[in-house]
């Protein structure tokens, strides 16, 4: 790349000239949260370095040790804070923002294990009123710098839609909601000729033009979104070879929304999910050793909370306070799940329907237990003896199950992995009222099924905590 380019196209404020140099270098969306966490890091750093001159106090040693453990707690409340989302970077107010709830969480965090240890952590000290200042200049800062440098136009990644003005227009439309600042649709390509409708993407030309496209609009990424026929496939290997990226639509929409598009995969749904379970047995017995450590523990300890909930709901309402309900678990066994009842005796009189938001079924007491979760924490037996697990997909109920495996494609492939209490798509997608929905949904579980891990059952935690904070059941 030619870097005197960029520099006099920026200078003279050609921003299409400088693009046209730039873009096969652009960052992808990982490239970005690299570079933010370390930012960050050095934020962090320089803080530790600084405080004592914030506070007016003498210097006195720290160790690595204790910035390490700093990192650390950063790492963990940050990433459960969605802080390294490109999407909010590119706004300073809400980058900053986050970055201050992540350092106060830290900071929190912090006090805590020198209360719990006895011992300082050799913050200089963590967390005092200087570090806390410092780091929050320094942080802003490191944010703001971000939003307002590689968010130009200069380094977003222009992309070349191979396939149907449909896809195209729908991808436009994806990078416009979730990836504003990261990647640009320069337009689309077709097997014969076509012309564009209305707003988006623009029809450039034909499959057997498109290295002149490629060249005339300097691609750095081709995504393809059609079948590959001979003549296409021998085009697109000479381009990759020439250093042109070449991704399957149903790849990069993964990236973008965090899950995988049913409606591009067809009956290939096995080419989007691994071929063998992450982590194998080693992974899938420590997970279940957690669950079981876990759910007794918090059976014992609340033991005397659950009693009481369970009186209050007889109290408010006629009938149990335990609802047992069958549903569908993994590799389709059905199971007795249960729930603290929250809505009235009869409420499915006509039978088995959806909730939705301000259910009028629900009870008095059901109206708080609903959004902020409560009703689910029966569900630890059921972890307890192996129906579900802490992380997963939330288990349906076979009524739903058989009716939207006819209407969804593969709907079945969720129930490869253990059902769970949270999951990825109740941290990411919205409450699941319609088929719709449940598509939705369906695309963030295969998700989880394909890139479940130690780390994203992390995340899913930790964006669990800020999911009942914000109290968004039904």
């Amino acid at each position: 790349m030619d870097y005197g380019v960029v520099g006099r196209a920026a200078i003279h404020g050609d921003v299409a000239r400088a693009q046209r140099a730039f873009a096969p270098s652009a960052p992808h969306l990982f490239d970005r949260r690299v570079l933010l966490y370390g930012f960050d890091v050095l934020a962090l750093l320089l803080a530790s370095a600084v405080a004592p001159e914030v506070s007016g106090t003498a210097a006195r040693p720290w160790s690595w040790v204790g910035f390490g453990a700093g990192v650390a707690a950063w790492t963990l409340v940050a990433w459960g804070l969605d802080c390294y989302n490109v999407r909010r970077a590119a706004r300073p107010r809400h980058s900053v923002a986050g970055v201050y709830a992540a350092l106060i969480g830290t900071a929190l965090a912090l006090w805590a294990a020198q209360r719990l240890t006895g011992a300082s952590l050799g913050m200089l000290p963590a967390p005092s009123a200087g570090w806390l200042i410092a780091a929050a200049l320094s942080l802003g800062l490191a944010r703001v710098a971000y939003a307002r440098v590689l968010t130009r136009a200069v380094f977003q990644r222009p992309v070349l839609v191979i396939g149907p003005e449909v896809v195209a227009q729908r991808l436009v439309e994806l990078i416009r909601t979730e990836a504003p600042r990261e990647y640009r649709v320069v337009g689309w390509t077709s097997l014969d000729v076509a012309a564009s409708a209305g707003r988006g993407a623009k029809w450039l030309g034909r499959y057997r033009d498109l290295s002149a496209v490629v060249t005339g609009h300097n691609v750095g990424e081709l995504i393809v979104a059609d079948d590959i026929d001979a003549d296409l496939g021998r085009e697109l290997s000479a381009l990759y070879q020439q250093g042109i990226d070449v991704r399957h639509v149903s790849e990069l929409y993964e990236e973008l929304a965090g899950r995988i598009p049913v409606g591009y995969l067809g009956s290939q749904w096995f080419v989007a999910l691994r071929a063998r379970r992450v982590g194998g047995r080693l992974y899938d017995g420590v997970r279940r050793a957690i669950d079981v450590l876990v759910a007794g523990v918090l059976l014992v300890a609340m033991a005397p909370a659950l009693m009481l909930i369970g009186i209050a709901i007889c109290m408010d309402s006629r009938g149990p306070s335990i609802f047992r309900q069958e549903r569908t678990g993994y590799r389709g066994r059905v199971f007795t799940m249960y729930k603290f009842r929250t809505m009235l005796l009869d409420a499915e009189g006509d039978g088995p329907v959806w909730a939705t938001p301000g259910d009028p079924r629900r009870t008095r007491l059901g109206r708080f237990m609903r959004p902020s979760r409560l009703d689910e924490l029966p569900q630890l037996w059921n972890v307890l003896i192996g129906d579900m697990s802490l992380i997963g997909p939330r288990p349906e109920r076979p009524t739903f199950v058989d009716r939207l495996e006819l209407e969804i494609p593969f709907y079945r492939a969720r129930l490869l992995v253990r059902p769970g209490i949270s999951g990825w798509a109740q941290v990411r997608g919205s409450y699941a009222s319609s088929v719709q929905d449940t598509v939705e949904k369906l695309e963030y579980d295969l998700y989880y099924v394909k890139h479940r891990s130690p780390y994203l059952d992390l995340v899913i935690v930790l964006r669990t905590f800020g999911v009942l904070l914000r109290a968004s059941g039904r």
